[in-house]
């Protein structure tokens, strides 16, 4: 007899997607039938610029759609750290109370550098003097 299987406990991505996510899952979707259709409708009867543009518009969707599902995932790995970082730090049965600031210890101050009270005058080369205009 082979074993039984457990059920999963892991929910599908959808389910956890936000609203916003899920709008733009539908809307490229949307766009991609969209585009099917303009395939079929003209297919045959376009020229090689206007089936490459199709073809440049068909990737661009359907990266766009991998990229909102990596988009998803991301999020949602992001929501569960936040709470399994929120659930370690709660500890059950734990009073909260507002923590009092740890006492500082004080400082010892350095003193400062001694700058030199008097200049020492530099000796001066004479310089030639032009004579007065008259």
């Amino acid at each position: 007899m082979p074993p039984v299987k457990k059920a999963s406990t892991r929910t599908s991505s959808a389910a956890k997607q936000p609203a916003a996510l899920k709008q733009l899952t539908r809307s490229l979707d949307g766009a991609q039938a969209a585009l099917a259709k303009l395939r079929t409708a003209f297919g045959k009867d376009v020229g090689t610029a206007s089936k490459a543009l199709h073809k440049d518009l068909e990737r661009f969707v359907k990266d766009a759609r991998r990229d909102s599902r990596k988009l998803g995932d991301a999020l949602q790995t992001d929501v569960a750290a936040a709470k399994k970082k929120l659930a370690g730090t709660a500890r059950p049965g734990a009073r909260k109370t507002s923590a009092k600031p740890a006492a500082r210890k004080p400082t010892t101050r350095k003193p400062a550098a001694r700058k030199p009270t008097a200049r020492k005058p530099t000796a001066r080369k004479p310089t030639a003097r032009k004579p007065a205009a008259k």
